[in-house]
């Protein structure tokens, strides 16, 4: 039998039941929006510490 860790949604930090995806989380409890400054505020820290590896 194999151990599944419990997903966390990276928007809200909400521990999800077992038998939610976090797909069926983000649709239900978060707007567009939400998920897009998210999306974006991800990438671009990203981008950041990627660029600062390359100075």
């Amino acid at each position: 039998m194999t151990f599944q860790l419990p997903t966390t949604c990276p928007i809200c930090q909400e521990t999800l039941a077992p038998d939610r995806s976090l797909d069926n989380h983000l649709v239900g409890s978060h707007t567009h929006h939400e998920i897009r400054n998210h999306t974006h505020r991800e990438t671009a820290s990203n981008a950041v510490s990627t660029q600062s590896l390359d100075d």
